[in-house]
């Protein structure tokens, strides 16, 4: 069973910048070994700082990653 949260943290020239930024451009997607599920999940928007992932995000093994829009 899985139950975690991810946060993103932006940081310029060694100064943290993260609450900065409003949580809307922070964008998370998925990839894993299931390119169908992926798309299903990637179609929903995950924004903000955090993303609270459980085993129904995760099948094995997946890579969530976080890119901020400005």
């Amino acid at each position: 069973m899985v139950e975690t949260t991810l946060r993103a943290r932006l940081y310029k020239a060694g100064t943290e910048i993260t609450d900065r930024i409003p949580d809307e451009q922070f964008l998370w997607s998925r990839m894993s070994d299931d390119a169908e599920s992926d798309a299903l999940w990637n179609a929903e928007e995950h924004r903000g700082r955090t993303l609270r992932i459980t085993g129904e995000d995760v099948w094995r093994k997946a890579v969530f990653n976080c890119e901020v829009f400005k």
